[in-house]
């Protein structure tokens, strides 16, 4: 994804670069805001927290049905966001950027496990699942308004695709201890794995940069990107589990233009 986005924003600069360099018009004064085509941002932000999910699966133990389920804790937490694009005619503009968000994802475990001497009489067990993470890299490509509203500042609207790759610790199976009369059970340990997704979502935005030397600035950010992906059960059944991923991202960093 990272090569994809290098080559993208190469792309648009030479075309910009180009479109330029055929324009028929007078070169306005040193500083004017529509002299630049160009723009790239890089940004540090903090993404609100998504809803939180649950999995899990049934067992048998003992002769007799239980289960056992994982509610995950959904936070938020800091990305990193890049992105490049330029004017291509008046103050339409196109960009490609990338966003990676990771944060802890940690889980609340309980379990019904059948009793080994009497039916109906499961013991209930639970727990904390800690050390789970949730990873997102998404890839966005955009159509923005670019408008310079005066020679220093300059405010962009966008929106359009957005390509997720998810990864989602998730609980697969657990054990517990139990001694004679066997009436209680306690968990033991959980074993975990990573699961995996892909989905197109969209983003959309704004950005509005100040610019404190001719080519150089900062600015801040606001986006929504989202979608649902469809994880595999971590219980390793032909189950599968439907989360939200993405949220609202504010952010801000350096803007550069040519």
């Amino acid at each position: 994804m990272v090569r994809i986005c290098s080559i993208a924003i190469l792309l648009m600069i030479l075309a910009a670069d180009a479109a330029r360099a055929q324009a028929p018009q007078a070169a306005p004064p040193s500083g004017d805001a529509d002299t630049f085509r160009v723009y790239v941002s890089v940004n540090g932000a903090i993404q609100s927290a998504a809803a939180d999910f649950a999995d899990g699966a049934a067992t048998r133990v003992h002769a007799e049905d239980g289960r056992f389920e994982t509610t995950y804790a959904a936070g938020g937490g800091t990305t990193l966001d890049v992105s490049g694009g330029g004017r291509v005619w008046r103050a339409l503009g196109v960009s490609v950027g990338m966003t990676r968000f990771s944060a802890a994802t940690p889980g609340a475990f309980s379990a019904s496990v059948p009793h080994p001497f009497f039916f109906n009489q499961a013991r209930s067990i639970s727990g904390d699942v800690t050390g789970l993470t949730r990873e997102e890299v998404v890839v966005h490509l955009q159509a923005s308004g670019v408008f310079p509203v005066h020679p220093r500042v300059q405010l962009a609207l966008f929106g359009g695709p957005a390509f997720f790759r998810v990864k989602q610790g998730l609980v697969t199976s657990y054990t517990y201890s139990e001694s004679y009369p066997y009436d209680e059970a306690a968990l033991r340990s959980t074993t975990t794995s990573t699961a995996r997704a892909s989905k197109t979502g969209f983003s959309a935005g704004v950005d509005v940069a100040f610019y404190f030397l001719r080519n150089l600035g900062v600015g801040a950010v606001i986006r929504y990107a989202g979608t649902t992906v469809t994880l595999p059960g971590g219980a390793g059944t032909a189950g599968s589990v439907d989360v939200k991923v993405g949220g609202t991202q504010t952010g801000a960093g350096l803007r550069v233009r040519f």
